[in-house]
């Protein structure tokens, strides 16, 4: 999304984000020409012109206050990237309450409670976690958004931005997931489909959610919404990887229930994999507002080409990943 004209949109407090979405969260802001600050560890490099940075970690207190301390007039947005903790919440607006017109927190559609059901932001979500839990599983993320969400609408009742994203996919994806499978196919050197590979599941490009939120912020949004795109299967996916990656189309290997149980410790690890039902987040709402997001086909082979599939022996998931070559080169 492009700036309409040169004048400036405001200016923007990021907290967090600089290892991913903020890689490209920034650039859409900077489109709009927005007056950008970070405020994030140093553990990420950012070098980006036009950006000042505040090095700190939100969960010092004595961080929050040089950072309240440090900032001169009123922010117009806050963008809260890594917010995971209620209390990481409730200790920036406490500080930076009255220097900021305008608050977005970045939740997650895992704030529902039935993550197979047909979820509008209005749908059921998980109870807010109750006092300070510090220990973050997957167990317990859902929830502690949920807690999250709650204390952003206690101090910003009027003017608060929340999203629910599903997952991110892109470029320099930390979590490797997309990844994982690339890398796996090109091992095996055939194609793959999983029994229980055919649920959809909701994959969204860093781009089409960061060019969103950004538009999102200076038309001054408030609400909830959900940032999804439609639902893909697994399976679809392992066909597009394999497309990118040359992988010939003379058979594909069906991997069972019991030959994956088998292998793998933990199925619960194996990326993208959701057996129990498809996921149906709706985004009807985001699409109103002009959400557009590119065809997968397009996200993976960019993402493909744009990683070059890196050195297997440095990404997450490697437990998994060793399980999974069990399947063998041999089909």
């Amino acid at each position: 999304m492009a700036s309409e004209n040169d004048k400036a949109h405001g200016s923007v407090l990021l907290i967090g984000g600089t290892r991913f979405q903020g890689r490209f969260l920034i650039p859409a802001l900077l489109s709009y020409n927005f007056d950008i600050t970070v405020f994030h560890r140093g553990n990420t490099p950012l070098a980006m012109a036009g950006v000042n940075e505040i090095l700190g970690d939100r969960n010092s207190p004595r961080d929050i206050k040089r950072l309240s301390g440090e900032i001169e007039g009123k922010f117009d947005d806050i963008i809260d990237t890594c917010a995971y903790f209620p209390a990481q919440v409730r200790s920036l607006l406490t500080a930076l309450g009255n220097k900021t017109g305008h608050y977005t927190l970045v939740s997650s559609s895992a704030v529902y409670e039935n993550q197979q059901a047909e979820n509008h932001e209005d749908s059921t979500i998980f109870a807010p976690i109750t006092g300070e839990d510090d220990h973050l599983s997957p167990a317990n993320y859902g929830a502690l958004k949920v807690a999250c969400e709650t204390v952003a609408r206690e101090f910003a009742p009027d003017s608060a931005l929340i999203v629910r994203p599903v997952i991110l996919i892109g470029p320099r994806d930390h979590t490797h997931r997309l990844y994982f499978w690339a890398k796996l196919i090109q091992a095996l050197g055939y194609r793959l489909a999983l029994e229980g590979g055919n649920n959809h599941v909701q994959l969204l490009d860093v781009r089409d959610y960061t060019g969103f939120l950004a538009d999102a912020v200076k038309k001054g949004i408030d609400g909830i919404y959900n940032i999804a795109p439609p639902g893909r299967s697994l399976n679809e996916l392992l066909d597009i990887l394999a497309d990118c990656l040359d992988i010939p189309q003379t058979g594909k290997r069906l991997v069972t229930h019991q030959e994956l149980t088998e292998l793998v410790s933990d199925t619960a690890e194996i990326p993208y994999f959701v057996p129990a039902g498809s996921e149906q987040f709706m985004a009807n709402m985001a699409v109103n507002l002009g959400l557009k997001t590119r065809p997968l086909q397009k996200s993976v082979l960019e993402i493909v080409q744009a990683d070059q599939l890196k050195d297997a022996n440095k990404f997450r998931l490697q437990a998994v990943f060793d399980q999974l070559l069990g399947l063998g080169t041999g089909f």
